[in-house]
């Protein structure tokens, strides 16, 4: 063999050690980048589900007079409930919406799309935990963005029947088909959501998901 093909093999095995070394190390950094994403996506929604659950932690006594409440009267005072459940910094700018439900636009679609960020977060927990763990975490946060919706739902029909009453002169219809409907719904959802919320640390969810978020 010639010097030539001793050179040009000598090249070609260099260049072929040198793809691979190159390969090897795209792939080592491909796999540290998604293990930095995955930290970082369920160290967020981690705290921000913990934070949640200490709303409910923090409230459950008046969600309780409230589900309670709805077995025989109109919730007339159930926007309290609804800032309180709001009252953290994932949510806090959505709090006001429940104010003015109709005229505010800017509190308005704050509003859906905060309500829009709570379901693909109950999406996101599902595909990024292990399933023991994110379909816990999942139907918490299902259940709590299905609270604050119907809710808000129900602070909307409840301010127009209001109106309604008081522009004929009438007291607040208490029979009305509707609201009595919405309402159940409104007190099936506060109470799914606080009882999921038990289970969080019952069933030890949290400190399973805890263990997960790591380099």
């Amino acid at each position: 063999m010639s010097v030539e093909a001793v050179l040009t093999l000598v090249f070609s095995i260099i260049t072929a050690i040198t793809a691979t070394v190159a390969i090897a190390i795209s792939i080592v950094q491909v796999r540290k980048s998604n293990k930095q994403s995955l930290f970082e996506r369920r160290l967020r929604t981690f705290l921000t589900i913990k934070w949640m659950q200490s709303l409910c932690n923090e409230h459950s006594t008046i969600a309780n007079k409230y589900v309670e409440d709805a077995k025989k009267d109109p919730l007339l005072g159930i926007d309290l409930l609804f800032i309180f459940m709001t009252n953290c910094s994932f949510l806090e700018e959505i709090g006001p919406a429940i104010t003015d439900t109709v005229d505010n636009k800017e509190l308005h679609r704050k509003y859906l799309f905060k309500i829009e960020e709570l379901k693909n977060m109950c999406e996101e927990v599902r595909l990024i935990y292990p399933e023991n763990i994110g379909f816990e975490l999942g139907d918490f946060v299902f259940y709590y963005e299905e609270m604050l919706a119907s809710i808000f739902k129900y602070k909307v029909m409840i301010d127009s029947i209001r109106q309604e009453c008081r522009t004929n002169n009438q007291p607040l219809r208490t029979n009305d088909e509707s609201e009595n409907m919405l309402r159940k719904e409104v007190a099936k959802n506060i109470s799914g959501t606080f009882e999921l919320s038990k289970r969080l640390v019952t069933n030890g969810t949290f400190e399973k998901a805890k263990k997960t978020i790591k380099l």
